[in-house]
């Protein structure tokens, strides 16, 4: 009996990988919204957009340090008027890896390019996403774009101790 017949994830493997991942999570955990881009429609008489997103509140991901590189940017114009001087651009490409534990948003089926995650009120486009073993987190790479304020979704709960026969006033 071959090692993969046995079960699909075995149990001190599966084991090992959840203590990892919460040993990650206590030493890099912090609070992000993943917002997932569920469709978009544009009224062709009108011109405006409907977008409809849903937004899932994880309390501990870990977030691994921020990484900086120099992108350079060359427009193909300069490149073909001058094909000994090849210059550009260049912009600071903030990128940040996060890694969600699955067991955080069970509602959550799938992450694509068109989501974001909304960290330190920060808004990270997801450039690649990749599954940790036997499925039990995400390692999300996403790139920080700067200047572009994040549209939040806020839950609010309202309880009120006002009964109908109540006033504002006190009486």
């Amino acid at each position: 009996m071959a090692f993969s017949e046995l079960s699909p994830t075995p149990r001190p493997l599966s084991r090992l990988t959840k203590a990892a991942l919460y040993s990650l999570k206590r030493a890099y955990g912090a609070a992000v919204d993943v917002y997932k881009l569920d469709s978009t429609s544009t009224n062709p008489k009108t011109g405006i957009k409907a977008i409809v997103k849903s937004v899932v509140h994880i309390r501990r991901a870990a977030v691994m340090p921020a990484g900086l590189a120099r992108k350079a940017v060359r427009g193909i114009s300069l490149i073909s008027a001058n094909k000994q001087l090849v210059e550009g651009g260049t912009y600071d490409a903030f990128t940040r890896d996060f890694l969600i534990d699955r067991r955080d948003c069970p509602g959550l089926s799938e992450l694509t390019a068109d989501d974001w995650i909304v960290f330190d009120s920060k808004k990270f486009q997801i450039q690649s996403v990749e599954d940790y073993e036997f499925d039990a987190a995400w390692i999300v790479t996403a790139r920080c774009l700067k200047g572009e304020v994040p549209e939040r979704i806020v839950a609010l709960h309202i309880t009120s101790l006002l009964t109908v026969g109540d006033t504002a006033d006190g009486s």
